[in-house]
């Protein structure tokens, strides 16, 4: 039996009456569950253990999420909203009246700066990224897909505008935006090389200026 999501809609609450302190037991489930599936992989996941985990009754696992993939799902529907404020964030620097070069940088440094808080994100779309099921697609449309449509306007504007050289805008979004992703999902295998946590802001910077060189062939200090 297959056991990947068919829809990325929140799982539906089952029938029945939760025991006390149930509403604080999802949230306690589901904030084990997101970094699990993020450094796990689905298939390592188990329901009852991350109940466990979390400490509260695995019966609340079932009651909330009913299966494995319904909990993947609420994970899914978190990052989500995780997210949300952050893409505001970047709309609104993407939307600016301010000159173009300066809501590029502000906006990578922006996408730089989010990753580096919350690894998980990139983690997550990593282990899907490398598996053809039914959950790739949810995570394309959902976690995937807002990043491109909202990053490639602003791609397509650098070219018009000269500053980022004329070339495929999807290809140049995956080549810039996708590896900030993936640089601090796998903090565990570079930290030993980069020291990422120890850099703090200076990695930031960094991750910033190689990007930048990479969509404009210059760097911050130089072009338009």
């Amino acid at each position: 039996m297959n056991d990947t999501p068919k829809t990325a809609d929140a799982p539906r609450r089952k029938s029945g009456r939760p025991r006390g302190g149930a509403v604080d037991g999802r949230e306690a489930i589901l904030g084990k569950a997101i970094p699990a599936f993020s450094r796990l992989g689905y298939e390592a996941v188990n329901l009852r253990d991350l109940a466990r985990e979390a400490g509260v009754n695995p019966a609340l696992a079932i009651y909330h999420f009913g299966s494995k993939s319904d909990l993947w799902l609420a994970a899914v529907a978190r990052l989500v909203e995780w997210m949300a404020p952050r893409r505001r964030s970047l709309a609104e620097i993407a939307e600016s009246g301010a000159p173009y070069r300066e809501r590029l940088e502000d906006f990578y440094r922006e996408y730089v700066r989010v990753n580096a808080e919350i690894p998980d994100y990139g983690l997550f779309i990593l282990q899907e990224a490398v598996r053809p099921t039914e959950r790739q697609a949810v995570v394309r449309e959902r976690l995937i897909m807002p990043s491109y449509l909202q990053t490639r306007p602003l791609l397509e504007e650098g070219m018009r505008l000269g500053v980022i050289p004329e070339q495929d805008p999807t290809l140049l979004f995956f080549m810039t935006i996708i590896p900030i992703s993936n640089l601090f999902a796998g903090s565990s295998m570079v930290d030993p090389l980069l020291q990422l946590e120890a850099r703090g802001e200076d990695l930031i910077s960094g991750v910033f200026e190689v990007v930048m060189r990479c969509l404009t062939g210059q760097s911050r200090a130089g072009g338009s």
